[in-house]
């Protein structure tokens, strides 16, 4: 960790701009989901960040000079097919079933799933309070559940892929932590999308092949476009930026923000309701997953 001597409060920031950037992405799902059946948008939306990231992936080895083998190769490929493929079908999926200050207070809780894997595959204990943490952010999942009957927005399926989607996530996470430490991010990150494109290409080739592409507005494609610059490239190289120059848990705090700011723009933009569920159960959440991150 080396925290910039010289104004370190531009990396805090960024770091609340790169948040934004998440944040934004649910709306620019929802957006591109109202012109581009779900699938469909998962497959471009993998594929055109891998194209994008060619030029950052051929800055990254010049400069690095880091090499890796086929058995490198396939490890990463497979935990693209994984965490970012089946992460990306399960969050649009889910994303068009539920409401996004749903969907970001339940993908909040990819800590609380890192934190379980880590545990179940012995890289960490669990203490007596991050269980408490897991069970509160837990029951808080479950208040978010208690109006899905009586409500028009969010639904059970939408919130179950949203899981699946964190859950997906979590996996990339704890075992690509090995990746990052020798390559560095940006090796495995195009080596996992470029995965999840092949792999969900010929998905996308299918259902592209009937689509008609000229009834997309200017809004669907920009909601694409940032789907897969904007968040996947661009939010993602500015965080591990970040994370080079400041201490990882302060970094990690700052996911605070991503669900407050995703749902105030879900709210604001998209005209979605403040409930009482929707309240209690993010505070739940938030609550459970700062016990367990808590140094």
């Amino acid at each position: 960790m080396v925290e910039g001597s010289s104004r370190p409060w531009r990396l805090y920031l960024l770091l609340v701009f790169v948040m934004f950037i998440w944040s934004t992405n649910f709306i620019a799902t929802k957006m591109a989901l109202r012109e581009v059946p779900g699938l469909l948008l998962s497959g471009f939306r993998i594929l055109w960040a891998a194209i994008f990231l060619i030029p950052v992936y051929l800055w990254a080895v010049r400069k690095s000079g880091r090499t890796w083998t086929n058995s490198d190769g396939f490890k990463m490929a497979m935990l693209g097919i994984v965490g970012i493929g089946l992460n990306q079908m399960f969050f649009i999926l889910g994303l068009a079933r539920t409401t996004v200050s749903h969907a970001a207070f339940i993908f909040g809780t990819v800590p609380l799933a890192v934190l379980l894997m880590s545990r179940y595959f012995g890289i960490e204990t669990i203490s007596a309070r991050k269980v408490w943490g897991i069970l509160l952010a837990l029951s808080g999942v479950a208040v978010l559940q208690a109006r899905n009957a009586a409500s028009v927005g969010p639904s059970i399926a939408g919130d179950l892929f949203i899981l699946g989607s964190a859950l997906t996530f979590a996996c990339y996470i704890v075992f690509g932590k090995s990746n990052v430490q020798r390559f560095g991010p940006i090796i495995p990150t195009t080596i996992a999308f470029f995965a999840g494109a092949i792999a969900l290409l010929p998905m996308t080739i299918y259902l592209g092949h009937d689509f008609d592409f000229t009834k997309v507005t200017a809004y669907g494609w920009g909601g694409m476009l940032y789907m897969a610059i904007g968040s996947s490239v661009i939010a993602s190289l500015l965080y591990y930026y970040v994370l080079g120059h400041l201490p990882a848990s302060r970094v990690s705090s700052f996911s605070y923000l991503q669900p407050l700011m995703a749902s105030t723009l879900g709210i604001t933009l998209l005209g979605e309701h403040l409930t009482t569920s929707l309240v209690s159960g993010g505070v739940l959440i938030l609550g459970g997953v700062y016990l367990t991150e808590r140094n």
